[in-house]
């Protein structure tokens, strides 16, 4: 019911029999509330930073999952192993996304909503093809940015897949560009435009990016460039 402000750790762990849930925690969902529920296939759920990890982990026949508006941020661990899951909605206004989806094979494409300012890498998904964003200066903009795109993982903006980055002026201190790791491995992309007053490219910031071939510098001090900038194969 809706007054039900808290679920507590372990409160439905191994049960077998349900198989949908509506569910907004206002005081957070506790360690693996629901995890082994194998007859769940559906979950329509929000919950608030006192949430722990693992809330549905090992939920095999979870199929479907949505997040409810209210929530901020997706704990660690959320739906780790749910092997069947293949649809996942996230709404704008959820801030951070831990490692939330470890060994969900069957998911293969998610959107991130602009709202987010931190996504882990830790994702371990097989199958996952595709990353649809809303914009890349939301992207190049998150806090904390360290979401993988190895494993010809395509990014998408508005349908359109990125080929090209143009980087924004400014990003860094005292309105000098320092460009990061935010493409580290993404194999489509091709031709990258760094601004005037770029300072730093970080580590690994292209490394990987094997199909890169057109490289537009507008800064007139070269910037210093960090370990594995650039792959050995970035340019023949």
């Amino acid at each position: 019911p809706e007054q039900c402000n808290k679920i507590g750790a372990y409160a439905f762990y191994g049960n077998k029999s349900f198989k949908a849930l509506n569910l907004f925690a206002k005081n957070g969902i506790g360690e693996r509330a629901f995890a082994k529920c194998t007859g769940l296939t559906q979950v329509s759920v929000g919950f608030t930073y006192g949430s722990e990890p693992g809330a549905f982990e090992d939920c095999t026949s979870l199929v479907s999952a949505v997040i409810q508006s209210g929530t901020e941020s997706i704990p660690n661990l959320t739906f780790s192993g749910c092997t069947a899951l293949t649809s996942v909605e996230i709404p704008e206004g959820v801030r951070s996304i831990g490692c939330a989806f470890v060994g969900c094979s069957s998911l293969e494409e998610i959107t991130i909503p602009e709202s987010v300012v931190s996504l882990s890498d830790s994702w371990d998904c097989d199958h996952l093809k595709s990353i649809h964003i809303k914009s890349l200066d939301s992207w190049m903009g998150m806090n904390n940015n360290t979401f993988s795109l190895k494993g010809g993982r395509k990014l998408l903006v508005n349908g359109n897949l990125v080929k090209e980055v143009v980087f924004p002026e400014g990003n860094g201190y005292n309105g000098y560009t320092t460009i990061s790791d935010w493409f580290k491995d993404y194999e489509y992309l091709e031709s990258i435009t760094i601004p005037d007053k770029t300072v730093s490219i970080q580590n690994d910031a292209f490394n990987g990016c094997d199909n890169l071939s057109r490289i537009y510098c507008y800064a007139e001090t070269p910037p210093h460039l960090s370990n594995y900038a650039f792959s050995d194969n970035c340019i023949q």
